[in-house]
């Protein structure tokens, strides 16, 4: 059953997250279903994730993410291991829909 992941990154902002994601490359991961990113009314940044699986999720995460992570953070001066953990809720999917994009008129 796919899994929905909110992540809430203290201290991120736009900047940060576009460099993560450059150096995550234009490649999906494998099992990410569906990816968007975006501030909340409260400003906090937060980040939706929906996967195959939990595996998949993890993988990515503690793999090319946090690699990709470590590399941003310092090349901005910051220590990967004093970054603060992010807050997350994870849940299982009941309904998924997901619309595919319209081919063009030509």
């Amino acid at each position: 059953m796919p899994l929905v992941v909110i992540t809430i990154p203290p201290g991120i902002d736009e900047q940060m997250y576009d460099a993560v994601n450059a150096k995550l490359g234009e490649e999906m991961p494998d099992g990410l279903i569906v990816h968007t990113a975006g501030r909340l009314e409260n400003g906090e940044f937060q980040i939706i994730d929906v996967w195959e699986s939990r595996e998949a999720h993890d993988r990515f995460s503690q793999g090319r993410l946090w690699e990709a992570i470590k590399t941003v953070a310092r090349d901005r001066g910051m220590d990967p291991e004093q970054i603060p953990e992010a807050r997350r809720e994870f849940s299982e999917t009941h309904d998924l829909m997901v619309r595919q994009p319209q081919a063009a008129a030509h």
